[in-house]
């Protein structure tokens, strides 16, 4: 599809919004969107900037861009406080909740657009593949990985929510969520991830 998908109406940016809840996008998916009210003029660089960032990271699965330019539709999404000025940049991800910030503070020697999009792109626990592991590894973090028996994985009936399965006996999903207690006390610290153990089988053992 198109580098970015261009929102005209406020229904237009809810919908691309929750679209990540569609059974065809993962947990890990995020919708990013681009708010500015004067992108042909004093806003032009940041637009540009945005531009560049949505195309440079295209292909990642896992991030998806939209942009809104109708000054009708900014003022609706500054009323109700999801922003505060322009030009801002939206992500609604795994938590479901909308998360912004004002472009000017993503300039500097320890921030950028795109490390902050990589950084909010990557979930509490999330699968990695080889699509993937390219954006854990530019996080240039310390890694816990759990391998799991991933053969009955999408048997449960919500594929890209819920991992079906057990290993070693144990629910798949009830190890992940004791993985997922313990990311949530060390997030800003350490990368946590699971894999399919049988299809890694040697780099398990080797590990």
């Amino acid at each position: 599809g198109p580098v970015v998908t261009k929102l005209t109406s406020v229904q237009a940016v809810y919908d691309f919004m929750h679209s990540r809840n569609q059974s065809r996008f993962g947990l890990s998916t995020i919708m990013a969107v681009g708010f500015f009210s004067q992108h042909d003029d004093i806003e032009e660089d940041d637009y540009e900037d945005f531009l560049e960032v949505a195309k440079d990271l295209q292909s990642n699965e896992d991030i998806y861009f939209g942009v809104v330019t109708n000054k009708a539709v900014v003022k609706h999404f500054k009323a109700n406080k999801t922003i505060d000025r322009t030009p801002s940049l939206v992500i609604f991800g795994e938590d479901e909740q909308y998360h912004s910030i004002n472009m000017d503070e993503l300039y500097g020697e320890r921030s950028s657009m795109k490390d902050w999009l990589l950084k909010q792109a990557v979930p509490l626990v999330g699968k990695m593949t080889p699509l993937n592991f390219a954006l854990y590894e530019k996080l240039n973090m310390p890694m816990l990985m759990m391998f799991l028996d991933l053969s009955e994985e999408m048997h449960s009936g919500a594929p890209g929510r819920i991992v079906g399965g057990r290993s070693g006996g144990i629910l798949n999903e009830v190890l992940l969520d004791e993985m997922r207690a313990a990311a949530k006390e060390h997030v800003d610290r350490i990368l946590f991830v699971y894999l399919d153990g049988t299809l890694y089988e040697d780099q398990m053992r080797s590990l």
